[in-house]
């Protein structure tokens, strides 16, 4: 796989619900299907600690999320919308370890991707979430050699 998909540029990750442009001349190649979980703090006691996290659970709670107008930022958003609530946002950045401190000091809650997981291991629960929009897919997008869209 890697030889396909050298020179094809940064991966790009898009949120259940929320798909990017598909402009002509580009060709995808997908490279994996990514979990989306509840990060909840120690703070937060039992809420959101079921067989799956309920989002609702946290709606008093601080939020940690990707700045706004991301694509993350919308899903998350819409997530908490669709589980009743406005989520309270204090925290904005784009680098997910802070977003898993900020949850591992009781700060925040947040939802957090997998692939994190295999690159520091969380000292709280990141809870599956409700089957639907819960993963995110990750792929590469360049010209396509023959100059069409597949």
């Amino acid at each position: 796989m890697r030889d396909r998909c050298r020179g094809r540029g940064a991966p790009v990750k898009e949120y259940p619900g929320t798909p990017g442009p598909r402009p002509a001349g580009l060709e995808q190649q997908d490279l994996l299907e990514d979990p989306l979980r509840l990060a909840v703090p120690e703070a937060a006691g039992s809420r959101g600690r079921g067989p799956t996290a309920a989002p609702r659970a946290l709606a008093g709670h601080p939020w940690v999320m990707e700045p706004e107008g991301t694509a993350a930022r919308h899903w998350a958003v819409a997530v908490c919308r669709d589980a009743g609530f406005e989520p309270d946002v204090r925290f904005e950045t784009t680098d997910l370890l802070l977003h898993l401190r900020l949850v591992e000091q009781g700060h925040a809650a947040a939802f957090l991707p997998d692939l994190l997981r295999s690159a520091q291991p969380a000292a709280v629960p990141l809870r599956p979430l409700p089957r639907g929009r819960n993963t995110r897919r990750v792929f590469t997008a360049g010209r396509a050699r023959d100059g069409t869209a597949r």
